[in-house]
């Protein structure tokens, strides 16, 4: 199976702003740590993510999306678009993906398409048996151990 990848999420004020320089200091350390090909930068705003491409281009970049980033951003699959065309893999929240996982291969491909975030083994189980390349969750150990119980069935 993949590795696992330590995300880390680029967060905003309240307005959705992006800290002054937190993308140059998070790829600083980063790099000081030399890290970057198991970190993935994560945020739920564009802005920030086409940021993070024009300044940590050798780190790649996931895209949150829930139902509220959806409304905000025009609907779901204009939000997966605006997403894709930034380069970002694209990691929904699981009970709206659950309801449009068919569009979201579709529009993201399964490939670069994950789920948020389950944590509890059936949940876990249930996006181990989906047609996606990244579960993100606050239970990688859990995951682990039950993606090695079904690789081995």
């Amino acid at each position: 199976g993949a590795a696992i990848d330590l995300e880390i999420e680029l967060k905003t004020d309240a307005l959705g702003n992006p800290y002054p320089g937190l993308i140059e200091k998070v790829a600083a350390l980063v790099d000081a740590r030399d890290i970057g090909a198991g970190v993935v930068l994560t945020c739920f705003v564009p802005d920030v993510l086409a940021e993070a491409r024009q300044l940590a281009p050798r780190l790649r970049r996931l895209a949150s999306v829930d139902r509220r980033s959806c409304e905000a951003f025009g609907g779901l699959e204009r939000t997966l678009e605006r997403f894709v065309a930034l380069d970002c893999l694209v990691a929904v929240e699981q009970s709206l993906l659950a309801v449009a996982l068919e569009r979201c291969i579709a529009i993201v491909g399964g490939e670069r398409l994950g789920v948020w975030v389950p944590n509890t083994p059936h949940d876990l189980a249930f996006w181990l048996a989906q047609p996606i390349a990244r579960i993100t969750s606050d239970r990688p150990d859990l995951a682990l151990l039950l993606r090695a119980e079904r690789d081995r069935r």
